[in-house]
C-alpha cells in the first residue's frame, strides 16, 4: 500500500501504513479457513445501496452483482461516471 500526500509525495512513515503492516502479519499468521471466515464475515449482508437527490426527488439506489457475471466492476463503474453529467 502506497500513501500520498495532498502534493502527490509519497509519505513513508504514517500510523495507516503501520496498520495495514500488521493487519497482513496478523491475517498471513492465519490458516486460509480462518481467512476465509474472516473475509466472509466482512461482506455486506444485504446489497449495497445510498440515497440519490435530483431535484425534490430522492431515489434509493440499490445494486447486486451476478455472480456467473463476467465483466469487471471497474468497467461498470467507469460506464456509469462517463454517463453522469
Amino acid at each position: 500500500m502506497r500513501l500520498y500526500d495532498e502534493n502527490w509525495n509519497e509519505v513513508l512513515d504514517h500510523p495507516l501504513l503501520d496498520a495495514m503492516d500488521q493487519y497482513v502479519n496478523d491475517l498471513a499468521s492465519l490458516s486460509k479457513e480462518e481467512r476465509y471466515q474472516i473475509f466472509k464475515d466482512m461482506m455486506y449482508r444485504e446489497p449495497l445501496k445510498y440515497l440519490q437527490e435530483i431535484g425534490s426527488t430522492t431515489y434509493i439506489i440499490r445494486t447486486h452483482f451476478n455472480e456467473n457475471g463476467t465483466g469487471k466492476v471497474i468497467d461498470t463503474v467507469n460506464r456509469l461516471m462517463e454517463k453522469k453529467e
